[in-house]
């Protein structure tokens, strides 16, 4: 396999050492799930397992997250977008505070909008506004490395590759 860098180097300031990380997955539709398939999920610290995972936002379909016994991710999630001021989708997760490196590869995304994303995120809290560092697979737009800089604001970080999975 060849990788190559993408995106820029992003120093994030949350507010305390506590945190996020986990999967997260949007259909950027309210009415259709998008499915993540990943076989790989390496966090550092030694890493308890991800909770089974939670909406967030005002989402109408409920996603899921589930771990089969060889360790794959299966992450289901609906809601409008992770982008502007509020975010919408579902996050498989766990708290964490510190330095850590998580690796994670991404098998499969099947979305039926361009703008779905499905991904690695590094959360402030699990608040719609938080302040969030995000590498997503998309529908058709290829990598989009995204985030919030500071809770509430719309301005949102985005580099995008037209690299698509597996990443």
């Amino acid at each position: 396999t060849n990788w190559m860098p993408f995106g820029s180097t992003k120093t994030m300031d949350f507010s305390s050492d506590d945190f996020y990380v986990g999967i997260a997955v949007s259909s950027h539709e309210n009415l259709e799930l998008a499915t993540l398939e990943t076989s790989e999920l390496k966090i550092s610290m030694p890493p308890p397992p991800l909770l089974a995972g939670k909406d967030i936002g005002g989402v109408r379909l409920a996603g899921s997250a589930y771990e089969s016994d060889d360790g794959s991710w299966t992450v289901k999630g609906s809601g409008y977008d992770i982008w502007g001021s509020n975010d919408e989708f579902h996050y498989a997760n766990i708290g964490k505070s510190g330095d850590i490196i998580v690796e994670l590869r991404v098998d499969s995304f099947d979305a039926g909008y361009e703008w779905a994303k499905g991904g690695l995120m590094i959360r402030e809290t699990l608040e719609t506004n938080s302040v969030h560092y995000s590498l997503f697979v998309t529908g058709s737009n290829g990598l989009a490395n995204q985030g919030r800089e500071s809770s509430g604001s719309s301005w949102n970080f985005n580099d995008e590759c037209l690299q698509t999975e597996p990443v």
